[in-house]
């Protein structure tokens, strides 16, 4: 595939956002579509091999390396310019990697076709429910989608004859798709990167006279909602915590690698180190909703100050807990240190980074991943966090993190940070190391390559 083709009207024409919080992302395709003019099919030396000592296959690159170029098909429920929370950028930056790569890549997904759109770019899809709408009860929805996606499936197949198919998020798109390219003969390798695959869960009530009535509806063609009649071979996930929760929500998983998203390290450089001052700006980076607990680091904020340390908190991001976030900060009196950022293009996150002292991640949520502590530590600050979800696998309490239960405990630790200056660079030489070994984007970019290549190869 000649370059050229990739530095005029082939480009999307995207700038890479990030929705703070809205996802488990990483996304830069500015980045991605600038080294488009690498010679293709030849990685780069940030594109090592990456193999998880966690779980999962091992996806080994030696063979795979010499693979000849591989006709992919990218299936993902939005793709850019349209934007609905991070993992539909990443879809881009997959993409765009790829080819960038030597691969033939075309894109399936939904959405209005524009003038500007890459040729290989189809919107021949569409969502059985919006975005924005509440999902209710689909299951007459998705039996004439079924039969809609099928048919654009075959079409696109006969069109594109791909070796392999990449299935990136589906929700409110539902699993007609692949279970078409199953029919087809075309092998998928799938991006868990949320639990977006619980939205298809047979019968999920609790309760079992629901269950029952839902066994009886979904049945024949209204067992198209379900993950019934669908397989998962091989799959990627950014935590043994995803796959976990999957299976024991009786997903058709087969092998899962895991492998974190992890951190741009060309945009996100390692700062020079800097001791904790008496000052300190705190930083939280996310969605403004409850479960993201930025009320927590609110509430540090106010007992830090309480105990005559004049430290500030920037909030960077918008979300539907904002009005109550600030009235907490009013009641603890400290809304004046309070800086609230709004939304930051991802572009200008690695600058709001550096001009912090301490990143504050208090999540309630059980996280897939979790990323924006990574790209803290990347820059080089150091992270008091509550580990949940995917996040326990990767930080480590007074090793590369200082983990905490609670708003007093996060307070304790940031003066903690101030006190013991040896901990700080400590934590962020660690955070450092912890980011280029295990949680770097080329990684994940290259881990990506090499599942794609191991499911065209075992067809």
């Amino acid at each position: 595939m000649a370059t050229s083709n990739l530095n005029n009207k082939s480009k999307l024409n995207v700038i890479a956002l990030r929705v703070q919080g809205g996802g488990n992302v990483d996304a830069r395709l500015e980045e991605t579509l600038n080294r488009c003019g690498e010679a293709p099919g030849r990685p780069t030396a940030r594109h090592r091999v990456f193999q998880d000592e966690t779980a999962g296959p091992r996806f080994s690159g030696s063979a795979l390396a010499r693979a000849s170029r591989v006709n992919i098909a990218l299936v993902s429920n939005i793709f850019p310019p349209d934007f609905q929370g991070g993992y539909d950028v990443l879809a881009g930056v997959i993409a765009s990697d790829l080819r960038a790569r030597g691969h033939d890549v075309q894109v399936l997904t939904t959405g209005t076709a524009r003038d500007d759109d890459p040729v290989w770019v189809s919107r021949a899809l569409a969502l059985v429910q919006p975005f924005g709408q509440p999902a209710g009860l689909e299951r007459f929805a998705h039996v004439g989608a079924a039969v809609r996606q099928a048919a654009v499936t075959r079409t696109f197949v006969d069109r594109h004859r791909p070796d392999v198919a990449v299935i990136m998020s589906l929700r409110r798109l539902g699993l007609h798709v692949p279970r078409t390219l199953a029919k087809l003969g075309v092998p998928t390798a799938w991006l868990l990167n949320d639990d977006w695959l619980l939205a298809h869960q047979p019968a999920p009530s609790r309760q079992p006279w629901r269950r029952a009535i839902a066994r009886l509806l979904e049945r024949g063609p209204l067992a198209a909602r379900t993950w019934r009649g669908c397989d998962l071979p091989r799959a990627l996930a950014p935590s043994a915590h995803i796959i976990d929760a999957l299976r024991a929500g009786g997903a058709p998983l087969g092998d899962v690698a895991v492998c974190p998203q992890g951190v741009d390290l060309v945009q996100f450089r390692a700062r020079a180190p800097r001791p904790m001052p008496a000052a300190p700006r705190m930083l939280f980076v996310g969605r403004l909703h409850p479960t993201k607990g930025c009320d927590v680091a609110i509430e540090a904020l106010a007992q830090l100050r309480a105990g005559k340390c004049d430290a500030r908190l920037s909030v960077a991001g918008v979300g539907s807990d904002e009005a109550r976030l600030r009235a907490i900060a009013q009641t603890l009196g400290v809304e004046a240190a309070v800086d609230w950022l709004g939304f930051v293009a991802h572009r200008d996150l690695a600058a709001v980074y550096e001009d912090h002292d301490v990143f504050l991640f208090p999540s309630r949520w059980e996280e897939p991943a979790g990323l924006t502590y990574l790209e803290a530590m990347a820059v080089g600050l150091p992270v008091v966090a509550q580990a949940t979800g995917g996040a326990r696998e990767l930080l480590r309490d007074r090793e590369n993190a200082l983990v905490v239960a609670d708003a007093d405990e996060m307070a304790a630790a940031v003066r903690r940070l101030q006190r013991e200056p040896a901990l700080t660079r400590a934590l962020v030489t660690a955070g450092h190391e912890l980011v280029r070994e295990k949680a770097n984007l080329a990684r994940y970019l290259q881990t990506i390559e090499q599942l794609a290549q191991t499911a065209a190869r075992a067809a």
